[in-house]
C-alpha cells in the first residue's frame, strides 16, 4: 500500500483512513488537536529557556501559559477515555490480558493529577479565607517581646 498523496483514496492505513476516521471520531479528534495545540504552545513559551522566556514574555503571563498545562492535561485525558472506553469494559469482563490496558492507567493517572491539584487550590483558598476572616490583633496594646540576654557562654564578636 502507497502513501503517496497523490492518490487520496489510499492515504493512511486501512485502520485510520483520511480523513473518514477522523471525521467518525470527530470529538476525540478535537480534544487530541486541542491538547497538542496548548502543549506545542507551552513548549514555544518555554524557548531557549524558561529564564529567557519569563524575561520576554513577563512572569504572569509564562505562569499562565505554563498553568494552561492542566487544560491539555484534561483534553488528552478526555481523548485517551473516549477512544479507548470500550476497550477499558471488555478488560474488566474478561480480564484478559492480565494486565490493564495502558490507556486507562494513564487515564487515571491523569484523573489523580487533576484532582490533587484541585485539592490544592482548594486548601489555600481556604487557608487564605481563613487567614483573612480573623480579627487583627491590636499590637499596640500588647507588649512586644523582649530581646533575650546574651548567654554568658557565647563567645563575642
Amino acid at each position: 500500500m502507497s502513501l503517496s498523496i497523490s492518490n487520496p483514496a489510499s492515504f493512511g492505513t486501512p485502520k485510520f483512513a483520511f480523513p473518514g476516521f477522523f471525521l467518525e471520531h470527530w470529538l476525540s479528534t478535537a480534544l487530541a488537536l486541542g491538547g497538542f495545540v496548548i502543549l506545542a504552545r507551552m513548549a514555544a513559551a518555554s524557548f531557549p529557556s524558561p529564564a529567557v522566556a519569563i524575561r520576554r514574555m513577563g512572569a504572569a503571563k509564562w505562569q499562565r501559559t505554563m498553568r494552561s498545562g492542566y487544560v491539555a492535561v484534561i483534553l488528552l485525558g478526555s481523548h485517551a477515555a473516549l477512544f479507548k472506553y470500550p476497550g477499558w469494559g471488555r478488560w474488566v469482563a474478561t480480564l484478559d490480558p492480565v494486565l490493564p490496558p495502558l490507556s486507562l492507567l494513564v487515564t487515571a493517572a491523569l484523573v489523580a493529577m487533576v484532582m490533587f491539584k484541585a485539592a490544592h487550590v482548594v486548601r489555600r483558598r481556604t487557608e487564605r479565607a481563613l487567614r483573612l476572616s480573623r480579627p487583627v490583633t491590636d499590637f499596640t496594646r500588647t507588649p512586644l517581646p523582649q530581646r533575650a540576654e546574651r548567654s554568658p557562654h557565647r563567645r563575642a564578636a
